[in-house]
């Protein structure tokens, strides 16, 4: 029992090895400068994730000095589990900004939007053939853009085609939406496989627990072979 309970719990060490180095991987490569991932994960939720795959990685390390440790000592074990518990609360809480964020992202991107210059506004309008961030007027957050200095042709030329077009909300949220829900529900992964970690854990502490209560019997009465 003990053996194929290992084996389990080996393979779940895996699967937190390889969550941890894959956020840690992607908390790299989102930090590019693209304005519209820049707009779905910004850079305290990219600093986040790195702490969280960095937690989850150094989880999954320690966890080969406890599994060696001598049954009669579970000392480890213990710690390790109570550090899995930490990793489901970061995860837990991590996964939660980044769900309750595209819950709002409307809002939220309205004010990335403010903020573009020039160039990012136009690189966007022209990407999806859209006006403004609402709509083609000022109200909708249409700047006119100066096209004296523009380096590419604006798809939004003048404030009268502008009017007549969609704003670019639609789809913009259309594009963040997919990589938002992609990454909270990846988080949420990490919680589960963070549970069955710590369960296993568990179990793994209390068979050898078992294990060594039964050689101490076994030793009573001459070694026998009780075990």
């Amino acid at each position: 029992m003990i053996k194929k309970l290992t084996i389990i719990w080996s393979l779940l060490n895996v699967c937190l090895l390889a969550a941890g180095a894959l956020t840690i991987a992607f908390s790299f490569v989102w930090r590019k400068q693209d304005t519209l991932l820049n707009m779905v994960i910004s850079t305290m939720e990219l600093n986040a994730g790195l702490a969280l795959g960095i937690l989850l990685v150094l989880t999954s390390f320690f966890a080969v000095p406890s599994i060696l440790q001598s049954p009669n000592n579970n000392s480890l074990l213990i710690f390790l589990n109570w550090a899995v518990v930490g990793d489901i609360i970061a995860a837990t809480v991590v996964g939660s900004i980044v769900w309750f964020y595209s819950l709002c992202q409307r809002d939220e991107f309205a004010v990335s939007w403010s903020g573009f210059t020039d160039p990012e506004r136009v690189g966007i309008e022209n990407m999806f053939s859209c006006c403004g961030y609402w709509n083609g007027t000022a109200a909708g957050l249409f700047i006119p853009h100066d096209l004296t200095t523009a380096t590419i042709t604006p798809f939004c030329n003048d404030a009268v085609f502008a009017a007549n077009q969609t704003g670019c909300v639609a789809s913009i949220v259309q594009f963040t939406d997919p990589t938002l829900e992609q990454t909270f529900s990846s988080m949420y992964g990490y919680v589960v496989i963070l549970i069955l970690y710590g369960l296993a854990t568990t179990c793994l502490i209390n068979e050898r627990n078992l294990l060594v209560r039964f050689r101490k019997i076994d030793a009573k009465r001459g070694g026998s072979g009780f075990v």
